[in-house]
């Protein structure tokens, strides 16, 4: 995990701007994420409830489903004026698009399955590890490679080095 934090303070380039609403956000953000992985690990491990992955989201999404349709629905009696993006698409947009939020769906479920199967068979540690360390490595790439951004040599050895403490 060193290793890892070190390669981290490596990739920060620039001039950070501290901003109290955006670091509160990342830390309910943190926790909360931090409280589903560890139901998700006790759910999903021998020494739990040993749920199989296709269990685990077939329980976990109707909750997931309530949460977000009680956001929007806070959305629609708190916050009427709010920007059209954060509205209810009117039902002709939803049947135009229809086969492109259904394959976005299939796409969701098979994410959230490969999830619960990666962390049925490792740790829930790993998973982070793996996860932020390769998400950060491909949007750090993809913006090199294809929007032109620069990298510095420090950030290019920062990068190499989190990939090493991955593995």
């Amino acid at each position: 995990l060193g290793v890892i934090f070190g390669a981290t303070a490596l990739t920060i380039h620039g001039e950070m701007h501290f901003s109290p609403v955006g670091f509160g956000l990342q830390g309910v953000s943190m926790f909360c994420e931090s409280i589903k992985l560890t139901l998700q690990s006790h759910s999903l491990s021998a020494t739990g409830r040993r749920l199989d992955a296709f269990t685990y989201v077939l329980l976990v999404a109707p909750m997931v489903l309530a949460v977000l349709l009680s956001v929007m629905l806070g959305f629609c009696i708190f916050w009427p004026d709010r920007p059209e993006a954060l509205g209810i698409p009117p039902l002709a947009v939803i049947i135009e698009y229809r086969w492109l939020l259904f394959t976005n769906g299939l796409l969701a479920f098979a994410m959230q399955i490969s999830h619960a199967a990666f962390m049925k068979n490792s740790s829930a540690i790993t998973f982070i590890l793996t996860g932020v360390v390769m998400k950060d490595v491909v949007i750090v790439s993809v913006c090199a490679l294809f929007l032109g951004e620069e990298l510095s040599p420090s950030q290019v050895i920062g990068f190499c080095l989190q990939l090493l403490g991955v593995l």
